[in-house]
């Protein structure tokens, strides 16, 4: 079954490790919203 392949959760894991895996997606998108609002301040300057 489908359920036996999904190992079980771990109990009792410290917040700071669930934090420290979000750092990255977190930076990257943050990063992403950055390039794209200069992008978009830099296109319209002109205008």
């Amino acid at each position: 079954m489908v359920i036996d392949l999904v190992p079980p959760a771990r109990t009792g894991a410290p917040l700071r490790e669930g934090l420290h895996r979000l750092v990255p997606p977190v930076v990257a998108w943050l990063l992403g919203n950055l390039v794209t609002w200069l992008v978009a301040a830099h296109s319209v300057a002109g205008d």
